[in-house]
């Protein structure tokens, strides 16, 4: 599987993440997503590199976070490790993901939705949809079609995975 945490695009959204205070971390993923699914799909249909690097850092996040995998281990940048920042980072977001209201005991923000967005945008960020141009997609195809293959294959993993894992929501 093919990681997004060695590059520096990686290290700035986990960054940025781990430095959200934790009651405004969910929030800005629900509307972050809300405003790229409108801007991809109503001007430019092209995924730019710095918003695909986030759809995949969002996803291999929720990814461990459903099935406890640790990519902290993948967390280096420049020679040096981040992998505090990415668990914070990860923390921060399972523990407000997860956060009911007290009285009724629901989920604060829609679950379903979320991860919705997140899938969906994998898919455009794979290039499966021929109405998308995806220029990270674009990138790996230009290191060699390999690169590309077991990139779609990772994507295609993790949308599996968040799929089945918000399967469970409704049951």
């Amino acid at each position: 599987m093919i990681t997004p945490f060695a590059s520096a695009e990686a290290f700035k959204i986990v960054r940025k993440i781990a430095g959200t205070s934790k009651s405004k971390v969910v929030k800005n993923i629900e509307e972050h997503f809300k405003n790229l699914s409108m801007g991809t799909r109503l001007n430019s249909k092209k995924i730019d590199i710095d918003d695909a690097y986030i759809i995949w850092v969002y996803a291999c996040i929720f990814d461990d976070i459903a099935y406890n995998r640790d990519y902290s281990s993948y967390c280096l940048h420049k020679g040096k490790s981040y992998s505090e920042k990415y668990i914070k980072a990860r923390e921060n977001i399972r523990e407000e993901f997860n956060r009911k209201k007290i009285l009724s005991g629901k989920y604060i923000y829609d679950r379903v939705n979320i991860l919705s967005y997140i899938t969906f945008n994998l898919q455009l960020v794979a290039g499966l949809s021929p109405s998308y141009k995806s220029e990270l997609m674009k990138q790996m195809n230009r290191q060699s079609r390999s690169v590309e293959n077991e990139f779609k294959k990772t994507l295609n993993e993790l949308d599996v995975g968040i799929c089945r894992w918000y399967d469970t929501f409704n049951k």
